[in-house]
């Protein structure tokens, strides 16, 4: 199966933006951002992503739960910024002494 073209350049990208979003826009809501890039594929490249995959994507069903999970919140949590994301982190390295 081949992906499409933008979803491999949104991957590629992820890896730099990771870096430069905590200097650039550490307070950017990331699970709206996120959710926004997720409804964007779904609507434009979903009949694709069905047919190469064998799953139906439907747009209007977008879980984010799997996403918060990820980022260690509950699914409960509404907003996650960047600051409070690499806050969250540091508590856990300290928490795990150090490693």
């Amino acid at each position: 199966a081949r992906l499409p073209k933008e979803l491999m350049l949104f991957t590629k990208n992820m890896i730099f933006l990771s870096s430069m979003i905590g200097r650039l826009a550490p307070d950017i809501d990331l699970i709206a951002e996120i959710q926004s890039i997720a409804m964007h594929f779904a609507m434009r490249h979903g009949a694709k992503l069905a047919v190469d995959s064998g799953i139906a994507v439907d747009p209007n069903m977008i879980d984010m739960t799997g996403v918060k999970a990820s980022m260690g919140v509950e699914s409960e949590v509404e907003s996650m910024t960047w600051a409070e994301l690499r806050a969250r982190r540091e508590i856990i390295i300290k928490r795990m002494g150090g490693r």
